[in-house]
């Protein structure tokens, strides 16, 4: 459902949408994971997180499921329908492996956001399902290297053919505290029947005890969000915000990029601004009847595909300047590239050729007479990145020429804490406070390019940077079954009466999926939401 509102007078739409809950199989960037999960139904699961005292849900699969992984490829974990709804078990899915008849086979969860709290409880419980009696494990590990911490606690399944809950209590083992975070599922490993069928529902046990991320969520995200048979008819994401200070009419400007059938799928980017005098962080903001104001090119162009990535910066004497990621159906990589406006960002032409090829726009800053254009740079090798994925800075006084020798790194992989940034670090968003630069990047310890969590780091003088030194999460991915429980990019943050708004990207769906560490995976969808942190918190969190 949505709601459209014309505004006499001015040249602006208001929008106002209401999410739907549905999920799309619509996307616009391939995944590079490996395909290991399968899924055999396509029901769609609302979001309502189930809790009980002192237990978490960790695998229902109709609100929520972490992520399981088979180590054996004929395994073939999947999400399944419900062989036979009993009194024990009445949900339509569940998961499901086959036996392979190996004793060291064995599922196990991805990464959980924390360690088992067992000072709430000491029991996990699962139901289970087989045509075969056989033993059940679970296990727990640490997180990070089994070889610190694995208990086990063993049952029987005894009844075939229904479902029985088993309970699994680890009381009387030596628990050490703060070093449990993940789950293993032993089903009959090194039985007698291979390619027997197991399903498991309804996996409980003890809560996570985790650091909350500093950003707290917005209740009501995402606050942008795609209307169908528009431009941003499938994603709208890329948020880049202008304050009255900075925008050339005096109001707030939100530059996002949309996806949409235009009616063949491109990336393009619109305007949405706000009144100064009745501002409101979380919207509405009123949409540019003349969107998209960045459009993609003609067929056999640097940009025919569309553009990501929107960084607008205005310089001396009102110059708008606006850099974005080109995407083209001549290659597969990207390419930093620009715009000019004469009219105060409302239309551009772009430059004419791209400023370098297999990099990707992050932010662009105008500081004391010079331009500094940051970009992410994965080492395309002619063939495929390299890696790993860095942050760049051009500071130059002609921002439509690209110039090696005026570039620097200014944000290497490794050093965020626990190292959660050592395979990529992009996304830069800056923002000053207090007369120091700060700057919102997004980080992963596994992917290339899917990333679950942002970190800050501060600078002088926009060159060199200093990564926070603090282990509280400054913003992570939303939970499994959240509608941004993939990935997260662009933390676009601004101030606004003592407290600071963040904009991201977030890529997931309202519904349990197999694999939500699967780069892009299917049914995801990019949206927009909000985060919030008081200005004197954050300075505390920076140590500053």
């Amino acid at each position: 459902m949505k709601y459209k509102r014309i505004i006499a007078g001015n040249l602006f739409l208001s929008v106002l949408l209401i999410s739907t809950g549905a999920c799309s199989k619509e996307e616009n960037k391939p995944g590079d994971g490996k395909e290991n999960i399968e899924t055999e139904t396509g029901t769609e699961a609302e979001n309502e997180t189930e809790t009980e005292t002192g237990i978490q849900v960790y695998a229902d699969y109709e609100d929520v499921a972490v992520s399981f992984y088979g180590n054996k490829q004929d395994m073939h974990y999947a999400i399944a329908d419900n062989p036979g709804s009993d009194s024990i078990n009445s949900s339509s899915r569940c998961g499901r492996i086959y036996s392979t008849a190996d004793k060291w086979e064995l599922l196990y969860s991805e990464k959980l956001d924390g360690t088992f709290d067992f000072d709430e409880s000491t029991v996990f419980t699962v139901k289970v399902r087989s045509s075969h009696p056989g033993n059940v494990y679970l296990k727990i590990e640490h997180p990070d290297d089994w070889q610190q911490g694995q208990l086990e606690v063993q049952q029987e399944l005894t009844v075939t053919d229904e479902w029985t809950e088993l309970s699994f209590d680890f009381k009387d083992l030596d628990i050490a505290p703060d070093t449990f975070g993940k789950i293993i599922l032993l089903f009959d490993a090194g039985g007698e029947a291979p390619g027997t069928a197991w399903y498991f529902d309804d996996l409980k046990g003890p809560p996570l005890d985790r650091t909350p991320s500093l950003m707290q969520r917005y209740e009501n995200n995402p606050v942008l969000r795609p209307v169908a048979g528009t431009w941003y008819g499938v994603h709208i994401a890329n948020a880049a915000i202008l304050s009255p200070d900075e925008s050339p009419d005096g109001k707030w400007r939100l530059y996002a990029r949309g996806s949409g059938y235009v009616p063949e799928y491109h990336d393009q980017i619109g305007l949405f601004t706000q009144e100064a005098n009745d501002f409101s962080p979380y919207g509405p903001w009123d949409e540019y009847t003349s969107n998209p104001v960045i459009s993609h090119g003609p067929a056999g162009s640097y940009d025919d595909k569309g553009m990501l990535d929107c960084a607008p910066v205005v310089g001396p004497s009102g110059a708008f300047k606006f850099f974005f990621n080109a995407k083209t159906t001549m290659y597969n990589t990207g390419a930093l590239a620009g715009a000019s406006s004469s009219d105060g960002g409302l239309s551009f032409t772009k430059f004419d050729q791209v400023l370098k090829q297999a990099i990707g726009s992050s932010d662009a800053i105008y500081h004391n007479g010079e331009y500094y254009i940051f970009y992410g740079d994965g080492n395309w090798n002619g063939t495929k990145f390299a890696g790993p994925l860095q942050l760049y800075v051009m500071r130059t006084d002609d921002p439509e020429v690209y110039r090696e020798d005026q570039v620097s790194l200014v944000l290497p992989v490794g050093g965020g804490p626990g190292d959660f940034d050592s395979e990529s670090v992009n996304g830069s968003r800056i923002f000053r406070l207090n007369n120091k630069w700060f700057m919102v990047y997004q980080g992963s310890s596994k992917h290339f390019d899917f990333p679950e969590r942002f970190h800050v780091a501060y600078s002088d003088d926009l060159i060199n940077w200093t990564k926070v030194q603090n282990d509280q999460p400054f913003f992570t991915r939303g939970d499994a079954g959240e509608w941004d429980q993939g990935g997260i990019w662009y933390g676009e943050v601004f101030e606004h009466e003592g407290t600071l708004y963040m904009y991201y990207e977030g890529w997931g769906c309202d519904c349990v999926i197999p694999d939500r560490n699967k780069p892009y995976f299917a049914y995801g969808i990019s949206q927009t939401g909000a985060a919030r942190v008081s200005v004197s918190d954050f300075l505390d969190w920076c140590g500053l």
